[in-house]
């Protein structure tokens, strides 16, 4: 370990205090930065991996200047993490050169455990990991830069080494143990590098930008380039990412002299559309990132810059939210909690699946005797989802069972839980539990009518609640029929005789009353009772032959019916 003075601050803890309220537009999407003091001056990198193999995400922190460095060596601070969001410290390292800038992880030696990767302004710094979060001495290679990204450039299955300074572009190409060949350039270097597939080949392409350009070098999968080409603007920071969901990865360039960050949207054969520019949201942009952040399924940009404005306020982080189709909403600022803010990394350090925002300030305050990192929670209480309603059968009719079906989907990386609740306007109708993100409740008493139906998923930890657009269901009045008998036909003058109706529905069972004449008089009115059946006794037909009719009435569910049958009454 590297020695230094500040060994006083042995721990560096952060407590998680979550804020208990729904998720919503008025709710900031961070807390307010937490501090976690860097450990030498002037942290300029930072990155995050398990290093210590527990499962929870720690922290790489570059600076320029390890504590109690006299010569100004390079450090790097370990700070692992508790999974709930605070870190301890682990030691300090040398970073195997002057002036630490840069930081990146990755396994280079093959052996399952990350390593430390660092550019420096003298040096690249190797320092292998023995997997408990302490490292091997760094061994030093090439002649440094101010950018540092790890990738498999020439297919051996060995990570390489990709670095940018000011004058090269070089590559150090891993042999698998840890070491590494000596440096070949590429081409001329520049403030950023970003690795990825751009022409969607399968090879892994190099991106170089400076304050004029972006250079795209084509990779063909042995080590060697195509000849690059260029694009503006160019910026300090970039990053390659799907931000239109296309498929083709896209090119995000910060303008730090302009306060700005442009999107370039790829063609998917490794050229690039013109820029569409933002505002960064503060002074001298540095750096984006590309993550959903409000959880919506839509990626969003965290810019940051180093100051909120020219007036020496403190440093902020631009959260430009995602459309979807590769445009963006207004940034809104963030503090990050300290002065001079040179890098940040986003991920989840708490546990809750949403992705928190991780920045190195070269100055705590205006003092600026060390360094600070500030630690922006998200507050976003779950993934958003989105609830679509069907029903099987659409018109139905009065009485006929109908499944309606609620499917739940989220965002997140799982099917959501917990319980759906199905309305009929303000009416409940009923209540199920997701099975696989599908909820069924089967229902037959849906009133007659056009309804507006809704399926409201409750949420749960993970996932925020959601609602249906309202289901037009129309419901048919259902049909019937009715038939009459005489207890005696045919009857004698002033015999008693009762006649019953009786009204049958294929869907429902009728209720109400029918009404009985014999011919046009009216012999009386009886309710339907529950198998269906109205009766009604009449002792004073006249002699002959008689019209005996049964009308049942419905309702404004049921369509009436009627029927009638000849009564002969003898002498």
């Amino acid at each position: 370990m590297f020695s230094r003075n500040a060994v006083l601050r042995l721990i560096c803890l952060v407590l998680i205090v979550l804020v208990a309220q729904a998720s919503s537009n008025a709710t900031p999407l961070f807390q307010l930065p937490r501090h976690c003091y860097s450990y030498g001056r002037w942290p300029l990198g930072i990155s995050m991996g398990d290093v210590n193999g527990d499962g929870k995400p720690d922290l790489l922190v570059a600076d320029a200047c390890a504590s109690g460095g006299r010569d100004c060596h390079g450090g790097v601070a370990v700070l692992l993490g508790n999974g709930k969001g605070g870190f301890r410290f682990g030691g300090e390292n040398y970073s195997g050169g002057d002036m630490a800038r840069s930081i990146a992880l990755g396994d280079v030696n093959g052996d399952g455990k990350l390593d430390i990767l660092v550019a420096n302004d003298t040096a690249v710094g190797v320092l292998l990991g023995n997997g408990d979060g302490t490292f091997q001495p760094a061994q030093s290679y090439g002649s440094g830069g101010q950018a540092i990204s790890v990738g498999d450039v020439n297919r051996d299955g060995k990570l390489d080494l990709l670095v940018t300074n000011g004058r090269t572009l070089e590559m150090l190409l891993g042999n698998g143990d840890g070491t590494f060949q000596p440096s070949q350039t590429l081409g001329t270097g520049g403030d950023a590098i970003a690795i990825g597939d751009v022409d969607g080949d399968g090879q892994l392409d190099l991106l170089v930008s400076d304050s004029g350009s972006v250079r795209v070098l084509l990779g063909n999968g042995d080590g060697s380039f195509q000849a690059e080409r260029g694009y503006v603007p160019g910026g300090h920071g970039i990053a390659v990412s799907d931000v239109n969901g296309d498929g083709k990865l896209d090119l995000l360039v910060v303008n730090r002299e302009a306060n700005t960050v442009s999107v370039l949207l790829g063609n998917g054969d490794g050229t690039f559309q013109p820029a569409q520019t933002y505002a960064s949201g503060g002074y001298d942009a540095i750096s984006v990132a590309v993550a959903d952040l409000n959880a919506d399924g839509k990626p969003d940009l965290a810019v940051l810059n180093t100051y909120e404005d020219y007036q020496g306020a403190p440093s902020v982080v631009g959260i430009l939210l995602g459309n979807g189709d590769g445009t963006f909403q207004a940034a809104e600022n963030y503090r990050t909690g300290g002065l001079f803010a040179w890098a940040m990394t986003v991920g989840d350090i708490n546990g809750d699946n949403m992705p928190d925002l991780l920045v190195v300030n070269a100055c705590a305050d205006r003092n600026c005797l060390g360094g600070v990192m500030g630690v922006l929670l998200n507050t976003t209480k779950g993934f958003v989802t989105t609830t679509a309603l069907r029903v099987d059968t659409n018109p139905s009719v009065y009485g006929q069972m109908i499944a309606l079906t609620a499917t739940v989907r989220s965002v997140g990386p799982n099917p959501p839980t917990g319980g759906v609740s199905f309305r009929e306007g303000a009416n409940l109708l009923g209540s199920a539990k997701l099975n696989n993100g599908v909820a069924t409740l089967m229902r037959k008493s849906l009133p007659a009518g056009t309804l507006w139906l809704t399926a409201t998923y409750s949420g749960n930890a993970q996932s925020l609640s959601s609602t249906s657009t309202p289901l037009g269901q129309v419901v048919t009045r259902a049909t019937t029929t009715t038939t009459i008998k005489s207890s005696v036909n045919p009857s004698a003058g002033g015999q008693l005789v009762m006649f019953t109706a009786i009204v049958t529905s294929p869907t429902a069972k009728a209720t109400g009353t029918v009404t009985f004449t014999v011919g046009a008089v009216n012999l009386g009115t009886a309710a339907l009772n529950l198998g269906g059946k109205a009766i009604i006794a009449t002792s004073g037909l006249p002699l002959g032959s008689n019209t005996i009719s049964a009308t049942y009435d419905g309702n404004d569910n049921i369509i009436g019916s009627a029927a009638s049958m000849i009564q002969i009454v003898n002498k």
